[in-house]
């Protein structure tokens, strides 16, 4: 396939992207029916599908921003969409006043909150970011012992996203 095609396929799964964004579909679900969107309605190979996929997925990547009010919806309403959260492998999440002092305070005590508390960006608009990657987040618990952020109150959505991610003692 040459790179024109690929990049007007890519741009049809773009779009299929934009008009999913607000389904309840899981990132699985959604490969499934952008591949078969490709091949059945737009009479593409099976290779031709999955290259573009592939090739959206890896273009111009940023990780999305998820914040506390959204973090608890999903905790309470969808937790297939909370999957699709941690299973990006890397999220950012934007933190609030609380969160932010428990990480000023926590600070060099703990492994886990330390990698958290190292990616910690203030933005222009006020904003402040932490950048959570699922597998050192995961790892870090495991060489702790801890399934969840140390003397952080359970309330705290970044504290139930670490508990969701888990430890992961498979990547020892």
């Amino acid at each position: 396939m040459d790179s024109i095609d690929l990049k007007s396929l890519v741009t049809i799964v773009e779009k299929y992207v934009d008009a999913l964004r607000n389904t309840d579909l899981c990132p699985e679900e959604t490969q499934v029916f952008l591949h078969d969107a490709l091949v059945n309605v737009h009479g593409y190979t099976k290779e031709a599908a999955n290259e573009a996929i592939d090739a959206w997925e890896n273009a111009g990547w940023k990780p999305e921003r998820w914040d506390a009010e959204q973090v608890e919806k999903l905790w309470d309403e969808d937790s297939c969409m909370l999957e699709t959260i941690t299973e990006a492998g890397i999220f950012e999440y934007e933190l609030t006043p609380d969160e932010i002092e428990y990480f000023e305070w926590i600070r060099g005590r703990y492994l886990v909150a330390d990698i958290l508390a190292d990616t910690i960006v203030e933005h222009d608009d006020g904003t402040v970011t932490v950048t959570v990657d699922t597998l050192e987040v995961g790892l870090a618990l495991v060489e702790e012992g801890l399934d969840r952020l140390p003397c952080c109150s359970e309330d705290c959505m970044i504290n139930r996203l670490v508990w969701f991610i888990g430890p992961d003692e498979n990547n020892q």
